[in-house]
């Protein structure tokens, strides 16, 4: 497991729905899903909405490197990426992802059958929350919010010497060039609606 010098955002959990006894979550790719994975249960999320933006943020996207492999929609994944609530992230091999996650979460307690079918009913109600029909489906005000805070935490993650490296390596690099220019047009927005 290599740790990257980045915390976890504060939301991430409760936006992808983890419950709050468990410690570590991973994501990755798979199956034209992104999906998060507590060693118990694992399950799709946004990808427009969450995964995307998160797994190209500067803040995240600098210290992968282009051996880390989280998967796509024609490869399975190799590597997957550790969060621990309010801690740290890590890049882990994907094959030792789920011996972590089981190790290090307590088995959850089974479902009451209110909360399937209340599990049930959010997805019906919000699928694009879920990684379904994105391309038909806005996720959630709930979840977008959410959402864009995860965003801002991982934003005040970018360090002046990360932006200047960033922006040297992305003169030879056409994926860090255009996770800069992603950046420049967030806080061009930012910028724009404070005036």
């Amino acid at each position: 497991m290599r740790k990257l010098p980045v915390r976890t955002p504060e939301k991430l959990f409760d936006l992808l729905g983890i419950p709050e006894e468990v410690k570590y979550a991973a994501i990755y790719y798979q199956g034209s899903n992104p999906l998060v994975d507590t060693g118990y249960s694992v399950r799709s999320f946004s990808y427009y909405g969450l995964y995307e933006p998160m797994i190209t943020h500067l803040a995240i996207f600098y210290y992968l490197g282009s051996n880390v492999n989280l998967g796509s929609d024609d490869f399975p994944p190799t590597d997957a990426l550790i969060f621990q609530r309010d801690g740290f992230i890590a890049v882990q091999d994907w094959k030792k992802t789920e011996y972590f996650l089981r190790k290090n979460n307590p088995a959850p307690q089974p479902k009451s059958e209110e909360e399937i079918k209340q599990w049930y009913e959010n997805i019906k109600k919000n699928p694009a929350n879920f990684g379904s029909f994105e391309i038909f489906n806005k996720v959630s005000p709930d979840f977008q919010e959410l959402s864009i805070s995860v965003i801002q935490d991982l934003d005040k993650q970018v360090t002046k010497e990360m932006l200047h490296n960033a922006i040297e390596i992305s003169q030879s690099s056409p994926p860090l060039y255009f996770v800069l220019n992603r950046l420049m047009s967030r806080i061009k927005r930012t910028i724009a609606d404070k005036n």
